[in-house]
């Protein structure tokens, strides 16, 4: 069963069920899919490439640079703005016992 999520005027995206194996590229801009890795070691992918995990991390740090200045000057909407912002922008740290080595 295909899930969809429609956004009133915009177009429709149907979503592929939960447990497909395949999820999209973690930068915010790319449309790209990642397939579930059954063999081999190592993580699962993120990204599609070296050049959106470079982009990703690039981004997110100027962002947090700007939100700390906005923090600073008290700048209300440009704090607000920044935040929502980075919410596209998660952290990719492992929390420590995870099995995500």
């Amino acid at each position: 069963m295909t899930e969809s999520a429609g956004t009133g005027d915009g177009p429709r995206r149907d979503w592929p069920p939960l447990d497909a194996p395949k999820a999209s590229c973690l930068y915010p801009w790319c449309t790209r899919r990642l397939k579930f890795r059954t063999e081999g070691s190592g993580r699962q992918p993120l990204f599609c490439g070296r050049a959106h995990r470079d982009l990703y991390g690039r981004e997110r740090r100027s962002l947090e640079r700007q939100l700390a200045a906005a923090r600073a000057g008290g700048q209300s909407t440009a704090i607000s703005m920044l935040e929502w912002k980075l919410l596209r922008y998660p952290t990719l740290r492992v929390p420590p016992g995870s099995d995500g080595s």
